[in-house]
């Protein structure tokens, strides 16, 4: 299993209206966006119920994928040892080693790991960049590359963009962590130590870089040896 390997801040992953700390696993707390909003923030349960965007009315419900997302991150903890998002706080609070390291804001940066699927499109597995759709009903990220207007089940997903937006990644290869955009141009171009990726030269093209024509077509994941 790949995985990423993250840096975040920590009110990344806060409401944006309480600034109450987003929890996939109790219902109150999941992680709610508003489709009419395109600032990308995420809401509680509890502020979602009062959030309308342009004064229209919303049946908001939570977003399964990004409460996903979250649950599935895997938190390092000052004892190294490192656990799921739900778990992580609880033992914050417990563990000695970590008692002097509650501050919030943002100088409290959290490593964690995410296993590389959950950031991939869905159809061509390149690595997911903004602009991002999700195939609703299924829950399904793609790319702008694979992404079809004539289908009307796509929405702009611009919460994950936001959280997208405030990850910086490690380079499995040269272990410099970069904004998750850059991610797939570092890999293929600018990386000191991109022989050690194991990229395959002259692969099929047709695996666009989320339809930016001036970089490079993105790799899937298959193609690349990630070191974990």
């Amino acid at each position: 299993m790949s995985v990423f390997r993250l840096r975040l801040n920590q009110e990344l992953l806060d409401c944006a209206s309480c600034a109450r700390i987003i929890q996939p696993d109790k219902y109150n707390y999941k992680a709610h966006a508003c489709p009419l909003c395109s600032r990308g923030q995420f809401y509680c349960g509890i502020c979602m119920s009062d959030h309308s965007c342009l004064q229209v009315p919303l049946v908001h419900v939570s977003y399964s994928l990004l409460n996903d997302i979250i649950a599935h991150m895997k938190f390092k903890c000052n004892c190294k040892k490192y656990f799921p998002y739900c778990e992580f706080q609880d033992h914050r609070r417990k563990c000695q080693s970590a008692k002097y390291f509650t501050n919030r804001g943002p100088a409290c940066v959290w490593k964690c790991t995410l296993e590389t699927s959950f950031l991939e499109c869905s159809k061509c597995k390149g690595l997911i960049q903004p602009p991002v759709f999700l195939l609703q009903f299924r829950d399904r990220l793609i790319c702008s590359a694979c992404y079809r207007p004539d289908v009307g089940t796509y929405r702009h997903c611009t919460e994950v963009e936001d959280l997208l937006q405030g990850i910086m990644v490690k380079c499995v290869a040269c272990k410099q962590y970069l904004p998750f955009s850059t991610l797939g141009p570092h890999q293929l171009c600018d990386c000191p130590e991109s022989k050690l990726q194991n990229i395959a030269v002259g692969l099929s093209a047709r695996i666009k870089f989320c339809g930016n024509t001036c970089l490079p077509p993105l790799l899937p994941f298959s193609c690349i040896l990630v070191v974990v």
